[in-house]
C-alpha cells in the first residue's frame, strides 16, 4: 500500500506553465485555420451560386430557341433588356417585358392549366418560362435577373433568396466583364459589400470601381421580389 501511494505521488501532471503554452499554441492555430477555412466554405458556395447562374442561363437559351422554332420570336435589340424570376416559398414567378417581345409572343397562348405554382407571370411568354424553371429547378426562394441584348443572354445574376438585394452587377459590368465586389481576394469575388452572396454568368472578376448602371439591375430584381409576393399567393389561391 505505501509503494503504490509513493508511486502515485511520483506522478507529475502538466504544470501551469504547460498548459498556459498549449492553450497558446492552440490559439495560434485557430487564428490562421479559422479565417482559411470559413474562407473556403465562402468560395465553395460562390462556385455554386455560379454554376446555378449558369444553369439559368443554359434554360433561358433552350427556352428562346425553343420558342422561336415554334414561331415565337422575342426582339433582338441591341439595347440590354431586363427580364427577372423570383421564387417565393416554390413559387415562380417571371417578368419578360413586353418590349422583349415581337407580336407573335406577345399573342402566345398558354396550353393546357398552369401549374399551381406559378404566380403572377407578366404575360403568357413569362408563364411558359416560369413552366420551364419549376420542370428543371427545385428552389424554394431565389431571384435572378437575365440580361439580354440581341435576343441572347449576356448575363445572368442569381441570390439564393426571394428578394433580390441592391447593388447588384448591371447589364455594363457584364459587358465589361467586371464587378466592385466587396474585395479582391478569391474569398471576397462574388460577395457584394453588402455582404450577399451572388452567382454570375459569366463569372465577373472584381474591379475597384463601380459601373456607371450599377443601380439599374438592382432596382429591376428588386421590382421583382415585390412581384413575387403577390405570385405567391395567386399561386396559393390555385
Amino acid at each position: 500500500m505505501v509503494k503504490k501511494l509513493q508511486a502515485l505521488k511520483a506522478k507529475k501532471g502538466f504544470t501551469l506553465v504547460e498548459l498556459i503554452v498549449v492553450i497558446a499554441i492552440i490559439g495560434v492555430l485557430a487564428a490562421i485555420l479559422v479565417p482559411t477555412m470559413m474562407g473556403m466554405v465562402t468560395k465553395s458556395r460562390v462556385t455554386s451560386a455560379n454554376s446555378t447562374a449558369s444553369g439559368i442561363k443554359d434554360t433561358i437559351t433552350a427556352f428562346v430557341s425553343n420558342m422561336e422554332t415554334n414561331g415565337y420570336s422575342i426582339k433582338r435589340t441591341s439595347a440590354a433588356e431586363t427580364w427577372t424570376i423570383t421564387v417565393t416559398s416554390g413559387t415562380v414567378a417571371v417578368n419578360v417585358p413586353a418590349s422583349s417581345l415581337t407580336s407573335a409572343a406577345t399573342n402566345y397562348s398558354f396550353p393546357g392549366t398552369a401549374s399551381s405554382k406559378i404566380g403572377t407571370c407578366t404575360n403568357n411568354f413569362s408563364k411558359a418560362l416560369a413552366e420551364q424553371i419549376i420542370d428543371q429547378y427545385t428552389f424554394k426562394d431565389a431571384a435572378a435577373t437575365i440580361y439580354m441584348t440581341n435576343g441572347q443572354v449576356t448575363g445572368v445574376v442569381y441570390y439564393a433568396g426571394s428578394t433580390m438585394p441592391t447593388g447588384i452587377p448591371s447589364a455594363t459590368d457584364f459587358t465589361n466583364g467586371t464587378f466592385a465586389w466587396s474585395g479582391a481576394k478569391d474569398n471576397q469575388i462574388g460577395i457584394t459589400t453588402g455582404g450577399e452572396i451572388l452567382g454570375t454568368y459569366p463569372a465577373l472578376a472584381y474591379t475597384a470601381t463601380a459601373s456607371a448602371g450599377a443601380g439599374a439591375g438592382a432596382g429591376a430584381g428588386a421590382g421583382a421580389g415585390a412581384g413575387a409576393g403577390a405570385g405567391a399567393g395567386a399561386g396559393a389561391g390555385t
